[in-house]
C-alpha cells in the first residue's frame, strides 16, 4: 500500500499567493490530506512552515524548542514546499494503513496519532 497526497491546505493564507512581508522571518501551518493510493479517503497531516530566523525567535522566547513538525524553508517557496512534502509523503509504502499512518507521524503532526483502539 502506497501513501498519495490528495490535496493541501493551508487555513489562513492563500498558498497560490503567499508573499509575506518578511521573507527572512515568517511560519505558517501546512496540511497534507493523505489517503491510500489505490482507495478512497483520507487524514490529515499537519506541518509548521518555518525560517530559521523565525525558528531561532521562537528558540529565544521558548528556551527549548522540539522539532517536529516543523519544515525549515530557506524562501516563501510554496511549490517547492508543497513538492518537497509530497515527495516524503508519498514515498510511503507499508502493508496497511496503520503502518503508513506510523510513518506519518514521524514527519508531521498526524490527526490521529495517539489515538489507540480499545477494541
Amino acid at each position: 500500500m502506497k501513501a498519495t497526497i490528495r490535496y493541501f491546505d493551508r487555513p489562513d493564507i492563500d498558498l497560490k499567493n503567499f508573499h509575506p512581508e518578511n521573507t527572512e522571518e515568517f511560519s505558517y501551518l501546512l496540511q497534507a490530506f493523505v489517503g491510500p493510493e489505490d482507495g478512497e479517503g483520507e487524514e490529515s497531516v499537519s506541518f509548521v512552515v518555518i525560517t530559521p530566523r523565525k525558528l531561532a525567535e521562537e528558540v529565544h522566547a521558548e528556551r527549548v524548542v522540539f522539532g517536529r513538525p516543523f519544515v525549515v524553508v530557506s524562501s516563501p517557496d510554496v511549490p517547492r514546499v508543497l513538492a518537497t512534502v509530497r515527495a516524503a509523503i508519498e514515498k510511503i509504502e507499508a502493508e496497511s494503513w496503520d503502518g503508513i499512518a506510523r510513518r506519518l507521524e514521524r514527519l508531521g503532526k498526524y490527526e490521529f496519532e495517539d489515538y489507540y483502539n480499545i477494541y
